[in-house]
């Protein structure tokens, strides 16, 4: 008998069909403000950005070309970023299993992300002003030996 059976240790080849099925999970929304952090947030980057562009054509030294247009190019790239966040806040979706963590985002490119627990080195949490400290609220960072960094709000 050698030392690793001695201990415990084994692994056995296992076959495909006994691996649980990922997508019979159900996933749990994130919280229900988190569409509101998305357009709040979205709005805060965008509208300085829309009043520069907007303050723009009154200076002479600013070369502005077609006008008004240059603004509802931009006013056009912030919605269309508004609604793709909205999407994506629906999209999104957690689920805590026995022996994995998995995390669920992407509104063109799926992406399901499985975490083993046993491999989970590190949990942080975050919650500031950005995150909505007041609405308790906060982000999740879990870190894994040698793996994926896992990031939700």
């Amino acid at each position: 008998m050698d030392e690793s059976s001695a201990q415990g240790y084994s692994n056995c080849q296992v076959e495909p069909v006994g691996l649980p099925d990922y997508r019979a999970v159900e996933f749990e929304p994130v919280a229900g403000s988190f569409r509101r952090y998305a357009l709040i947030s979205t709005l805060l980057v965008w509208l300085p950005v829309l009043v520069g562009v907007s303050l723009a054509q009154w200076f002479p030294s600013i070369p502005v070309y077609p006008g008004m247009s240059m603004v509802a190019g931009v006013a056009l790239a912030a919605a269309a970023v508004a609604v793709y966040r909205q999407l994506d806040a629906g999209r999104r979706g957690w689920a805590l299993r026995e022996q994995d963590l998995i995390a669920r985002s992407g509104v063109w490119w799926r992406t399901i992300t499985a975490l083993p627990i046993a491999r989970i080195q590190h949990v942080e949490t975050s919650h500031g002003p950005r995150h909505g400290r007041r609405r308790r609220r906060a982000c999740l960072n879990r870190r894994a030996s040698g793996g994926p960094c896992l990031r939700w709000p």
